[in-house]
């Protein structure tokens, strides 16, 4: 049975990299689980090993169990993971929880009634989000957010789709980007990591421009040349076409005069490789 030191604590704790709250209950339940699992304390939440009773007759005298006190150690252990890496808020919900099986219940009773539903209305919010007034850092962790989320609800969204959803939200100012990726015909594919780090040195260039007073259409042409190369040759056979911007992918980039709409394939299931969650 695993009774981690300090160091391993603090290893674990650094494993799960979200705190529960109201919109992260299916990402945080994988991550928590996951670690439990590794350090052999899952089944002190999933009830698999009930606590061994308190007291034992030994010589016809009632004394401790001391297997009660190796069970209650390593259930207290597991406990504080689970209060350790939740909420302020939700921690109110089980600091009278007695158990790892009591507070991990608790919460899977509290959240997972609502999952069907947000499941729901985060694929929504992923296809159709736009950039809006977010900067761009928020705009982008938020994608990998929502997707990281469907991803532990098994419903993969592949790097593709990801690209394709990341353009379909970007402002007007970034239509000549849009223009630069999509007249490319290379064979190669740009990843969203890659559309991530392209995507934040270009605001920090539109901002420059912007408080220079320069049309921040032309900063387009400034970015560096190895910037641009990495934009030409790293998107797969994408080219604007009748109705927008297609990509080998199966997804399509629509003007900017409408709300978005992604003609890509619905994720499948299982895609372990294409997970957005493994970007």
């Amino acid at each position: 049975m695993a009774t981690p030191s300090s160091t391993q604590w603090n290893a674990i704790t650094a494993l799960v990299s979200v705190k529960l709250n109201q919109d992260n209950y299916l990402l945080w339940s994988s991550q928590l689980e996951s670690v439990m699992e590794s350090q052999e304390l899952i089944q002190f939440l999933d009830g698999t090993f009930p606590a061994p009773s308190e007291t034992i007759v030994k010589d016809g005298k009632i004394g401790v169990n001391p297997e009660f006190a190796v069970w209650k150690r390593s259930d207290q252990l597991a406990l504080s993971w689970i209060k350790a890496t939740v909420s302020e808020p939700v921690l109110r919900q089980i600091v009278t929880s007695k158990s790892a099986f009591e507070a991990w219940n608790t919460l899977k009773k509290s959240f997972s009634s609502q999952s069907p539903l947000r499941i729901m209305l985060l694929r929504k919010e992923l296809h159709f989000i736009q950039k809006g007034n977010m900067d761009m850092q928020t705009y982008l962790e938020r994608i990998k957010f929502l997707a990281d989320t469907l991803s532990a609800a098994g419903l993969g969204t592949t790097d593709g789709d990801l690209v394709h959803i990341t353009m379909n939200g970007l402002p007007i100012e970034y239509e000549s980007f849009v223009t630069l990726i999509s007249a490319n015909s290379s064979n190669a594919s740009i990843t969203f990591s890659e559309l991530f780090d392209l995507l934040l040195t270009l605001e920090k260039r539109l901002n420059m421009f912007k408080s220079a007073r320069v049309d921040p259409h032309k900063s387009i042409q400034a970015l560096p040349q190895v910037e641009n190369q990495i934009a030409f040759n790293t998107f797969r056979g994408c080219g604007r076409g009748r109705g927008g911007f297609r990509c080998q992918q199966g997804g399509r980039f629509q003007g900017r005069g409408n709300r978005p709409h992604i003609q890509s394939q619905p994720p499948q299931n299982g895609d372990s490789n294409n997970n957005a969650g493994n970007g």
